[in-house]
């Protein structure tokens, strides 16, 4: 005897004595499990993390090739302290909003947006007082490979 098809099943039974309890209970054979769902999205994940990696390098190469090496390291120098500095303006708002209860009230969002809003805009504003002046010219700057690049 051959069947076409074959609908998977459930069986319910109690836990102690194995007795049938019921009815059977259709299992959703489109709908995959837990396993190939966790498997999928690991693949997936990691597949989403080696490409960002690639393309990190691979901007990275031709960021040197551009600026050259002595650029890219005052580029280098100057991403660390920008970096150090936006998480000293952060301070801590975004970890407390993500571990925030869901009965938090919308007022303390509002006061969260508003501070990093502020925060940011008082950091473009040192940022333009400090750097904003500076003018490039080929007279007064040093030039490599026919590019020229201001320095602090």
């Amino acid at each position: 005897m051959t069947h076409d098809c074959i609908i998977p099943y459930r069986v319910q039974q109690h836990p102690s004595t194995g007795k049938i309890l019921g009815t059977l209970t259709l299992v959703d054979a489109k709908q995959p499990g837990l396993r190939t769902q966790a498997v999928r999205g690991s693949l997936y994940l990691t597949l989403r993390q080696g490409t960002s990696v690639l393309l990190g390098v691979v901007g990275l190469l031709f960021m040197t090739r551009i600026v050259g090496p002595e650029g890219y390291g005052i580029y280098a120098a100057a991403f660390g302290i920008f970096k150090y500095l936006t998480l000293l303006a952060d301070g801590g708002v975004k970890m407390y909003l993500l571990r925030a209860k869901s009965d938090t009230p919308i007022e303390v969002f509002h006061q969260a947006f508003y501070w990093l809003l502020m925060v940011s805009l008082a950091g473009a504003a040192v940022a333009t007082v400090l750097f904003g002046g500076l003018r490039c010219s080929r007279a007064t700057t040093p030039c490599s490979r026919g590019r020229c690049w201001c320095y602090a």
